[in-house]
Formats: C-alpha cells, structure tokens, sequence
C-alpha cells in the first residue's frame, strides 16, 4: 500500500518433504527475485509459478536494507542500492475457489 520503501522478496516454497524435516535451514540463503517497491504506493499481483512455487517476504523491522548485487533484483539490475525504510502499510489479499 505504501508508506516507505521496500524491498519484496520471493523465495522458493519448501517442498512438503522438507516441511517436516528436523532441520531448520532455509531451502536457500538467496531469493529468487528482489524488488523495490516505492513508498508512494505499489501493487504486486502475482500468479502461476510465483504464487504456487514461492512465498513472499517484506522484512519487518529492517530499518535499512540493501539490494543482492547478484543481478536478482528486477529494477536494480547492479545490485548494492541501500533502501531506506520508514513505517509502510502492507496488505495481502488470497482468493480461495
């Protein structure tokens, strides 16, 4: 919705093997996409391989953060941008069929 920047993240779903496992370790230590969303409002709508093979993330309490310069970054493609992050509203909507 808006308020500050930040940065969205997906990251790959754990498989339901992997649910149940005693290991604690994420699937990753990187996410597959990172994008900077700007405090002046922001939409992200996603579907098919995002929504059934990945979860989203915006970190919370993180007051500074800084895109992977890894080129995972869709609108900061050199990676290294520090986002600055103040108070953000945030909403997440799910349609069941």
């Amino acid at each position: 919705l808006g308020g500050s920047d930040v940065i969205f993240k997906l990251w790959p779903r754990q498989k339901h093997t992997e649910l149940h496992s005693t290991s604690i370790k994420p699937v990753t230590d990187q996410p597959s996409l990172e994008v900077i969303l700007h405090g002046n409002g922001s939409l992200v709508l996603f579907t098919n391989d995002a929504y059934l093979m990945h979860c989203h993330e915006n970190r919370e309490g993180i007051l500074d953060e800084t895109t992977s310069s890894n080129g995972i970054c869709g609108n900061d493609a050199g990676g290294g941008t520090l986002v600055k992050r103040g108070y953000r509203i945030s909403l997440t909507f799910r349609h069941k069929k």
